[in-house]
């Protein structure tokens, strides 16, 4: 336990940390109003809640971004040190290893001493601060990565035998890992497998794994199809841990081949509880493990995509902490989002930047138009996918077309910052080095699988059987759509708050539908939303091609999930094209491959057969 002290260094200690906090904020550019103030005093009383024993358990926080809760926690420890309180020891912890990084190195120069920061991380080059390994420190830096290993509990649970005061966690947290494995994926990686061992040596050598996996499949496959006769009723089940799995370790057979992933990942399933899941996309198995250590039970968790982030609010082991008032900290009216009526997902955007001339590279060709009419002395800030192979760079092609449009993507502000950054999904978060941008593009949003989003359902309810119907998971993706923007945005100018209003700024982005601009004005209040009116990306400027494979994949969606075949001249009517025309079959043709390159349909003569059907399912 945290030794005790009395309690008027803990008055103290939540008046220096504030006044430290607020000195800090306000040298940096911040203006902040006397809510803004009272916010920020509240979150660090929070803090000195768990030292004096007064506030336990996990709670959340939310207080905006950019509204300070790093500074806090920077401004908090060094008050526990100014104050010599050295019974009390904290961990923090982030996403991102620079993030934390920052932290100490903020630390440091408000004068905490080296040898108490511990900061853990496996880099050897690329982090500006080295890894202090194993050593137990007084205030303990570790990722969140490390604290859901299940390796490093007692680093950041404990120091020096006595168990740390309170753990700070910087973002959302998920006690557990949800792991899925679609049903479908499994199927065509075994028949790939089985044609690329066949004839080969190596092919009895795979015998044992494939009859096993041919074994697993036929109890999937059975467990799914009673799940469709009673979709209401959870069916849960095991795969029993074969001989051939333990003894021969065919885990390390497949290797790390990227073709592989979903036989391994029902590897890793085996001998563990599962549960079957249906989706409007897909079906397959689910489970999920806890990886926050039980025993790290007291977490200030500082979250500002709480209020709007409902997967983190079905974990009930959470209290929100936040009182009222805090919500009305920062107001985002010098803020303006501009919203462009067209499909957002990894796959669209995929499809539009492959096009191989720059006319038909239509979101491109907007970026461009935009971008030309920021003055040169602003910086723009674009995100969008991470390349994957097999797939077109993104980051790459917007560069190039930014180049080739002469956009000098290398210039520098009159401040010597970089004018054009280009960020990539996942850096959304803990990233703090781009308040100067004043516009930011979001080229492409995160529009999570819907087995992901279920096996998330589950583990954040610690349940197996928990409802997940097709209607709460939808609801879970458009959360996470908005968090994810939010969070992007947040990286931009509107970060830095003067006197209680969020700096002024413009967004650009691509979506469909109104339930991102209902998120999005619930946790940003005042925000102007506007049409973004296209200039290339119009109907006229897509093919015949893809805007009939837009209307093709909209009448596959709306399929009941038990309707496994359609006819190709119900399709036709329902579009209303001509009968008997070569030019009109040959383009719905194209239409129809197009839809079944990335979809779960597939071409069988003169019909559309769900993939599941193909194989009996």
């Amino acid at each position: 336990m945290t030794k005790a002290v009395s309690t008027h260094p803990f008055e103290e200690l939540t008046r220096l940390s504030h006044g430290i906090l607020v000195s800090d904020l306000e040298r940096n550019g911040n203006i902040l109003s006397d809510l803004h103030k009272q916010s920020l005093l509240a979150l660090v009383s929070e803090m000195t809640g768990y030292a004096e024993g007064k506030v336990s358990g996990r709670r959340a926080f939310s207080l905006g971004t950019g509204c300070g809760k790093t500074s806090a926690i920077i401004a908090w420890i060094v008050a526990l040190y100014r104050l010599g309180l050295e019974s009390i020891a904290v961990s923090v912890s982030a996403s991102k290893v620079e993030a934390l990084c920052d932290l100490k190195k903020a630390l440091l120069s408000h004068g905490v001493p080296e040898h108490l920061i511990g900061i853990k991380h496996s880099y050897t080059e690329g982090v500006s601060m080295p890894s202090t390994g194993n050593e137990d420190r007084r205030y303990q830096l570790v990722t969140h990565a490390r604290v859901r290993g299940g390796n490093d509990d007692q680093l950041f649970v404990a120091h020096d035998g006595h168990k740390r005061a309170l753990m700070v966690y910087d973002e959302s947290l998920f006690r557990s890992e949800a792991q899925k494995v679609s049903e479908r994926s499994v199927r065509m990686e075994l028949a790939a497998l089985r044609e690329y061992v066949r004839g080969r040596p190596q092919e009895s050598e795979f015998a044992g794994l494939i009859s096993y996996f041919e074994e697993a499949i036929a109890t999937v496959s059975k467990h799914i199809a009673q799940q469709k006769l009673c979709p209401e009723v959870p069916v849960l089940l095991s795969l029993p841990a074969s001989e051939y799995v333990e003894r021969m370790g065919y885990s390390a057979l497949l290797g790390k081949d990227q073709r592989w992933v979903s036989l391994r990942s029902l590897l890793e399933l085996v001998g563990y509880p599962l549960r079957t899941m249906l989706t409007k996309q897909d079906g397959g198995l689910v489970c999920y493990r806890i990886t926050v250590p039980p025993q790290l039970g007291d977490i200030l968790i500082l979250d500002a995509s709480y209020p709007i982030r409902e997967l983190v609010l079905l974990d009930k082991t959470i209290v929100d902490a936040t009182p009222a008032y805090v919500r009305n900290v920062k107001t985002f009216n010098k803020v303006s989002i501009r919203c462009m009526n067209l499909a957002s997902g990894r796959e669209s955007m995929s499809n539009n930047f492959s096009n191989p001339y720059l006319e038909q590279r239509t979101v491109s060709r907007e970026l461009i138009e935009v971008i030309k009419a920021v003055p040169d002395e602003k910086s723009v800030l674009i995100f969008t996918f991470k390349p994957r192979a097999g797939e077109v760079d993104i980051p790459e092609t917007i560069c190039r077309d930014l180049s080739g449009a002469g956009i000098d993507i290398r210039a520098k502000t009159p401040e010597g910052r970089s004018r054009i950054n280009v960020l990539t999904w996942g850096d959304e978060t803990s990233l703090n080095h781009y308040a100067h941008c004043e516009v930011v593009l979001l080229v492409g949003l995160l529009h999570l699988p819907c087995l992901d989003i279920a096996s998330r359902i589950i583990a954040q309810q610690d349940d197996l059987a928990a409802p997940a119907s097709n209607a709460v998971v939808t609801q879970m993706i458009r959360s996470e759509i908005a968090h994810s923007v939010y969070q992007a945005i947040s990286r931009g100018s509107c970060r830095v708050v003067e006197n209680g209003e969020a700096k002024g700024m413009e967004v650009y982005l691509f979506h469909k539908g109104h339930a991102l601009q209902e998120t999005l004005e619930s946790i940003m209040p005042g925000v102007n939303w506007n049409v973004w009116v296209p200039g290339y990306a119009t109907s006229e400027s897509h093919s015949s091609v893809d805007l009939h494979a837009l209307q093709i994949k909209e009448i596959l969606d709306q399929q009941p999930e038990e309707r496994m075949k359609i006819p190709t001249k119900e399709i036709r009517s329902a579009l209303g094209l001509e009968q008997g025309k070569d030019s009109v079959r040959k383009m719905l043709d194209r239409a129809i491959e197009r839809v079944c390159h990335f979809g779960e349909w597939r071409r069988q003569g003169q019909s559309l057969i769900r993939y599941g059907a193909l194989f009996g399912c």
